[in-house]
């Protein structure tokens, strides 16, 4: 029966870990489809409004969620209280908002190769907020690993006509900081780790950060953007097509951004900034295919450091989370396994 028992549990794993990977590449995918369609916007169409976007992301995804709980019934709405709204999902929605716009600005300073190897210091921060926050010691092998990782994006991106610039350097830095403390804060929040209420939706947390949002993007169209929208509107096609055009890229934000706080919520905050380097390899081999992108030996060297430094963080991950059974001996008289 104890044996049955325990294979049931092993059972059980088996298949969260396999849904685990189900999730993990439905979020890659949405990713790609997010920075496909925002490149279409931007670069094809010539609509130049970033945080105009994200507004529009932001009210979308709240009407999707009040057509989810109030509409169709599928969800529960979860109320908070203010105090736990002002003391967590502020926050996270603040560090959210910086970290768009520090990444869009820093991007009108040095390129994108550039943009990529500083990011890949992201899952470092988050180890360290993680520490802090969450109060979870990783094992100290982890942080070579990660080294490997941010070195194996340097060698497979071309950094030739690159330019440097430190103002650039400092707001790529400063949104990757913003965005571990984002990722943590919302694991904190997803799992409630150390708190004494229930945890949130992932939902729902999508929800209740689009006012935030609302309120600092706001003012930072009308600062930056409408006054000159006559001169950044450049798009190619008409109203309805572009409108069109943002709410297919909009709902894949929502998924997107739903996926995200589900793979936060069943792995962790540093899991998910691993995994966003592994989507550079495949943004680059689909690139080589169907793209004019040419992969010589030195980046197919970069490609393979990169995956040997994720797959080596989920082999130590899986080592240091899964605790194995315990067999305590019994007296003959009631010999049985007893797994702890």
């Amino acid at each position: 029966c104890i044996r049955d028992r325990y294979q049931r549990r092993v059972r059980g794993k088996t298949q969260s870990a396999h849904c685990t990977i189900i999730v993990v590449v439905i979020w890659v995918a949405l990713n790609i489809s997010c920075n496909f369609f925002n490149r279409i916007l931007f670069h094809h169409i010539g609509w130049h409004f970033p945080v105009l976007l994200t507004l529009s992301h932001g009210v979308i995804c709240a009407m999707y969620y009040l057509l989810f709980t109030k509409g169709f019934g599928w969800f529960r709405f979860e109320p908070v209280t203010k105090s736990y709204y002002l003391k967590f999902i502020i926050p996270s929605g603040i560090l959210l908002c910086a970290t768009i716009v520090l990444n869009n600005n820093g991007l009108d300073f040095i390129d994108v190769a550039s943009t990529q190897i500083i990011k890949s210091l992201t899952p470092l921060f988050t180890a360290f907020f993680s520490m802090l926050l969450l109060r979870q010691k990783q094992p100290l092998i982890i942080y070579p690993i990660f080294l490997i990782s941010s070195l194996g994006v340097y060698i497979s991106t071309d950094t030739s006509t690159s330019k440097v610039s430190y103002t650039g350097v400092t707001l790529i830095l400063s949104s990757g900081l913003c965005l571990a403390m984002a990722v943590t804060l919302q694991q904190l929040i997803l799992t409630r780790e150390g708190l004494s209420t229930l945890p949130l939706h992932p939902m729902s947390l999508v929800f209740y950060t689009t006012p935030v949002e609302f309120l600092i993007l706001g003012p930072l169209f009308f600062v930056l953007e409408f006054p000159s929208y006559d001169e950044r509107d450049q798009s190619t096609i008409g109203f309805i097509p572009l409108t069109l055009l943002i709410l297919v890229d909009a709902s894949c934000v929502f998924l997107l951004r739903w996926v995200q706080n589900i793979t936060i919520k069943s792995t962790s905050a540093l899991t998910l900034t691993v995994i966003s380097q592994f989507k550079f390899v495949i943004v680059i081999t689909l690139s080589s295919l169907f793209f004019e992108y040419k992969l010589d030996l030195k980046k197919l060297i970069g490609l393979c450091l990169l995956m040997i430094g994720t797959t080596s963080y989920g082999v130590v991950r899986r080592r240091h989370t899964v605790k194995k059974p315990v067999v305590q001996a019994i007296p003959p008289s009631t010999s049985r396994i007893i797994v702890l």
